[in-house]
């Protein structure tokens, strides 16, 4: 799953990019802690590689949970830039549960 993951990283960093030629800045850095579980699932995976480690699925899971509570808080800051509360809750539940959602897509396809 690591091309998939490099994949929704590319795309999150096209939306970012898009974002900021629309001068939209504060919308380009409400992107970036949705790039933080694929982003950690690349770079463990690559690490582990380098190193010629086994990445096994006990790797995938602490990676995972590490990375939706690091990506969790991250939110939670983002989250203040929304004035209106209505927004900020809809902020608040897209992107955990996108994060959440991914984690639990990754850790099941973890090869055993």
């Amino acid at each position: 799953m690591i091309a998939e993951c490099v994949v929704i990283v590319i795309i999150l960093l096209i939306i970012s990019v898009v974002f900021l030629r629309a001068k939209r800045v504060k919308w380009a850095l409400l992107t970036f802690p949705l790039m933080v579980v694929p982003f950690a699932n690349v770079a463990v995976s690559q690490i582990f590689r380098f190193f010629r480690y086994s990445y096994d699925a006990n790797i995938i899971t602490i990676t995972n949970v590490v990375a939706v509570i690091i990506s969790s808080a991250w939110i939670g800051l983002m989250s203040y830039y929304f004035e209106k509360k209505s927004q900020r809750a809809s902020y608040l539940t897209t992107t955990l549960l996108f994060n959440i959602i991914l984690a639990i897509i990754l850790i099941n396809n973890a090869p055993n």
